[in-house]
């Protein structure tokens, strides 16, 4: 016959089992979400006819239909800024296609083809462009009209800081580019010349469009003494250094790769499975690929000296977002 004590632990097992059950379901729920997934950003520039001659800073439209092949068929689903600064949950590989300087040809060219395509892209526009009665870039009206499209963002290239004038919008080896400060600049000159253009390309931006995001820094020069204002106006900024954007470091000075007419590679960089690849080398746990008897296991027993999910560890050396290959020089690209 079965004695109380039998029939008291009989009892008592199941309860302490679904206790234990509990108490670990509240502590996985309270992890930290998985890093995310390295973002690649492309930049172009300018485009030209399909068999025009190109340069550094120009494409056809035979390439950029050949890239956007290439992108969607490896299953990456661009995304804006805006969608970033949101804070919502993105696509399970995300890609952020950009455009700099806001020539003509990125309505009359570009434009055509995200709408075959479905595809978004963010152009930053040179702002005193379109206050200019010029036919090279876009007017007002027609960056009205790509935003009101949902596939076009409008992002700010400063208003009138891209060396325009003597240096013909081109980098000054040796000087100071974009927002960076002049040699014994004083505080009131740098507030004129540089922090009252990063304040006015972001209200016409507003004003015109309704609301602007991105700021993409002229040459990918930044400058501490106008980053501040740049990180506060604008929740998304863009560098030019060529690699993947590791979204967990937030969403200012993000890096890019330049696109050009040379040979693109846009190849799988995938997790291994069941593991969450971060950028720069490193992969993490994710919580949601294991049972909460096999997490249970490998927190009291097999990784009990790590943070679970809040360490990263590294395993190989691995260049961040491997397979992606930019075209373009292996430097920072400075020429726009």
């Amino acid at each position: 016959m079965e004695s109380m004590k039998q029939k008291f632990f009989r009892a008592a097992v199941p309860l302490v089992m679904l206790a234990v059950s509990a108490a670990l379901s509240v502590f996985v729920y309270r992890l930290p979400q998985p890093v995310r997934e390295p973002l690649p950003v492309l930049m172009y520039h300018h485009m030209v006819p399909d068999g025009q001659d190109c340069n550094d800073m120009t494409v056809t439209p035979g390439k950029f239909r050949s890239d956007l092949d290439a992108i969607l068929a490896k299953g990456y689903t661009p995304v804006l800024p805006r969608e970033l600064a949101a804070g919502d949950a993105l696509p399970e590989k995300p890609i952020l296609i950009t455009f700099d300087d806001g020539y003509r040809s990125n309505y009359d060219l570009v434009y055509p083809i995200l709408r075959e395509y479905g595809v978004k892209a963010c152009i930053s526009i040179i702002v005193l462009m379109p206050d200019l009665p010029t036919d090279n870039f876009c007017t007002w009206n027609q960056l009205r009209e790509m935003t009101a499209s949902g596939l076009v963002e409008i992002g700010s290239h400063s208003y009138r800081l891209h060396n325009l004038g003597g240096d013909g919008g081109n980098f000054e080896s040796g000087g100071a580019n974009g927002v960076e400060r002049r040699p014994n600049e004083s505080d009131t000159d740098f507030q004129n010349r540089v922090l009252d253009d990063i304040q006015l390309s972001h209200d016409r931006i507003a004003g015109e469009l309704g609301s602007v995001t991105c700021f993409a820094y002229p040459f990918g020069c930044s400058d501490p003494d106008a980053k501040t204002l740049v990180d506060e106006l604008f929740p998304v900024t863009l560098m030019t250094m060529p690699k993947c954007a590791d979204l967990a470091k937030g969403l200012h000075d993000l890096p890019r790769f330049t696109v050009t007419m040379k040979k693109n590679s846009c190849a799988d960089h995938t997790s291994p499975a069941r593991l969450h690849f971060h950028a720069g080398g490193r992969f993490v746990f994710n919580r949601s690929h294991f049972s909460l008897a096999a997490y249970f296991l490998l927190r009291t027993t097999i990784v009990p000296p790590l943070t679970f999910c809040q360490q990263s560890f590294k395993i190989v050396k691995r260049p961040p977002c491997e397979g992606f290959v930019s075209p373009g020089s292996p430097g920072s690209d400075r020429s726009r």
